[in-house]
């Protein structure tokens, strides 16, 4: 029997004040990429940047953290303007990026 390879998948979410959307999101979040590792065979990260939220979101945050080894949090304690994170180099440059859109049923056309 052969070795798969087996492909690293990280999805960042950035998120501002999102107390109310991310018990939404998350779970159905996971329910896809279980889906997806299971047909495509990857492993996967989730990583929540909390641009410096007022409400709840960072404790939300931290509960799935704790509940879910996969995920992995930032939180700033200011607002960055979230789409306008710069990364430093030393963190983007191994990463090869790709955009993967999934459809409801969990497949990657």
């Amino acid at each position: 029997m052969g070795m798969e390879e087996r492909k690293n998948l990280s999805i960042v979410v950035p998120v501002y004040n999102e107390e109310e959307a991310l018990p939404i999101f998350l779970p159905h979040l996971i329910e896809v990429l279980e889906k997806i590792k299971a047909d495509q065979k990857i492993l996967y990260e989730i990583i929540l940047i909390d641009d410096g939220s007022v409400d709840g979101t960072y404790k939300i945050m931290k509960e799935f953290a704790q509940k879910h080894r996969f995920f992995k949090i930032i939180h700033f304690g200011k607002n960055y303007n979230k789409g306008k994170i710069e990364w430093p180099d030393r963190l983007i440059n191994n990463w090869r990026i790709e955009n993967y859109f999934a459809d409801k049923a969990g497949r990657i056309p």
